[in-house]
């Protein structure tokens, strides 16, 4: 039996939603949130992953206590800092 582990991804652009894509196909990978910038990203994540915690402030990916790993999939100069935070 596969533990579940709640998963957030922070930047849901190419590189997020390969990544989204990949684990919605593992067991145990729960998608819990998503966060982007791009509305038409966080749609694209509703509709097909159905994470239903979506938002554009990626804090509140951080600070929801469901979440148990965090993916940084935002541009590479924003990593450092959401890492930090």
């Amino acid at each position: 039996m596969v533990k579940s582990l709640n998963i957030a991804v922070i930047g849901a652009g190419y590189w997020g939603k390969k990544h989204l894509s990949e684990l919605s196909k593992m067991d145990g990978a729960r998608l819990v949130a998503v966060s982007d910038l791009s509305e038409e990203n966080l749609e694209h994540c509703r509709a097909n992953f159905g994470i239903k915690e979506t938002t554009k402030n990626y804090p509140d990916v951080l600070s929801n206590p469901q979440v148990e790993a965090v993916i940084i999939c935002a541009n590479n100069q924003m990593h450092y800092q959401i890492a930090k935070d």
